[in-house]
């Protein structure tokens, strides 16, 4: 499974009371201890006879009825006592899969003049330029180096006032520290120092370990450069993300909620039922799916379940496969699906899936509008 849960404890297998073997156990004590009177007692005492032909027997039946009947109790006691411990097992699994952590802000900059909105319209009028690279639409028409940078600070702005000030990280994938000039224009800007994601998986990881100490933090992604990224389409993508104490304590406000990473494992049908079963979210209320470079093997595990899930409950325009607009993925194209399924539910106020993979790796993430309720 892609999550590494709880192993449930097994129960102990319940044998039915065998009762004919019971009667015949009964016959033959009372038998062998008649014959075994007759052959051996040599008084003259009837009651005392009948008490070692058949009471003996009858008691020692007994017995072995009450030790059997123990047994069994034992055994339901110890399969209930599982349940529970299973129960409460699966309990914490929840509420493990349910963490979130709120976002207070996200903006993208893409080809499209309209960003996300040109993908979640009518399904022809959707724009597709499949292995096709474009550049940024630029929407202010400015010949400042990294224009994107200022637009993303105004708008993140107009999302969250004042975030500026309680900014304390920007993190950027770590095949963007290498470009100096880009780390440098950030300083200029926020006066902070970018920081590497090294791994994503690893640091979202550690982010839900201790999701109440983290700061407010910017992950930025510049998919600009005609060198590196020549064949792909570029986009710019921010999200503002923090402890959801801030929301009391500096009065921000969680536009959406990202849910925990699950890496899915070989069978992808079977990690996205245990996605939906742990974090107990109806798939029928799922808005819009985001997915880029599934292989022919997890696009059709994925339909499979798609449909016995009935997600998105057969919506027409369900399934945005980015993909066809932006070209081949690269390792930046999930930070690209998650800006773009987070801006989405601040627009429709419904839960938005998120499916990618990128060198054998399938990351699957949630964004809902409203906080999962943890019990």
């Amino acid at each position: 499974m892609g999550w590494e849960t709880s192993k449930l404890l097994s129960y102990k297998p319940i044998k039915k009371p065998r009762y004919l073997l019971l009667g015949m156990s009964l016959l033959f004590l009372i038998l062998a201890g008649f014959i075994i009177t007759v052959f051996t007692y040599d008084g003259s005492d009837y009651l005392l006879f009948w008490f070692l032909a058949i009471g003996v027997p009858f008691f020692l039946w007994i017995m072995i009825l009450a030790s059997c009947l123990l047994i069994n109790i034992s055994e339901h006691a110890f399969n209930e006592r599982i349940t529970e411990l299973n129960q409460e097992s699966t309990q914490l699994g929840q509420n493990w899969s349910k963490q979130q952590i709120p976002i207070f802000g996200s903006y993208l900059i893409c080809a499209e003049q309209n960003g996300i909105k040109a993908l979640t319209g009518d399904l022809e009028q959707i724009p597709l330029y499949p292995e096709k690279a474009r550049p940024l639409f630029n929407l202010t028409a400015s010949t400042k180096p990294y224009w994107f940078l200022d637009e993303v600070m105004q708008n993140l702005e107009q999302q969250c006032p004042n975030y500026r000030r309680y900014l304390t990280h920007i993190y950027i994938p770590k095949a963007l520290i290498d470009d100096d000039e880009l780390l440098e224009a950030i300083f200029q800007r926020w006066d902070l120092y970018a920081e590497p994601v090294m791994d994503y998986s690893v640091w979202m990881s550690i982010l839900y370990e201790e999701p109440d100490n983290i700061e407010l933090s910017l992950i930025l992604v510049c998919q600009y450069s005609d060198i590196t990224y020549h064949h792909h389409s570029k986009f710019i993508s921010a999200m503002l993300i923090g402890a959801e104490s801030l929301i009391n304590t500096k009065k921000l406000q969680a536009k959406s909620w990202l849910g925990r990473l699950m890496i899915a494992q070989d069978d992808l049908s079977a990690d996205i039922n245990q996605f939906f079963a742990y974090t107990q979210l109806s798939a029928q209320n799922v808005k819009d799916v985001w997915i880029s470079g599934l292989d022919p093997k997890n696009r059709s595990q994925f339909n499979i379940e798609r449909h016995k899930l009935e997600i998105g409950e057969n919506k027409e325009n369900l399934i945005h496969d980015i993909d066809l607009t932006f070209a081949k993925p690269t390792e930046l194209t999930k930070y690209l699906a998650l800006t773009m399924a987070s801006g989405c539910v601040s627009a429709s106020s419904q839960e938005q899936l998120v499916i990618s993979q990128y060198e054998n790796k399938v990351y699957i993430q949630l964004i809902t509008f409203k906080k999962l309720i943890q019990e």
